[in-house]
């Protein structure tokens, strides 16, 4: 797991490297932003789809910003990230619990 703000696996992609393929989007401040998170596993407990990318620990999201020509030259490890969402379980188990 990831336990210093140095480590190179904090950032999303494992090595913290960003996807050949990823979206800029163009918003400005006061923009609504929403972020959907699918990815076909399934939590083998919850006997459910889990969509987040992981089903264990606190669920957050950040997001920074990148230049107008793409973000792939962007230092990810870089301090550059603002939380945008986040929830915890509240009560019960991880697959069946109040997330919130």
């Amino acid at each position: 797991g990831v336990s210093k703000l140095e480590d190179p696996y904090l950032a999303c992609g494992n090595n913290g490297v960003p996807h050949a393929n990823s979206y800029y989007a163009p918003i400005v401040a006061g923009n609504i932003v929403t972020a959907n998170y699918f990815l076909n596993t399934k939590s083998e407990e919850a006997e459910r789809p889990w969509t987040f990318g992981h089903p264990y620990g606190a669920m957050l999201a950040y997001m920074s910003a990148c230049p107008e020509e793409g973000c792939e030259s962007v230092d990810l490890n870089a301090p550059i990230w603002s939380k945008v969402w986040e929830a915890g379980l509240i009560g019960g188990t991880w697959a069946n619990g109040y997330w919130r």
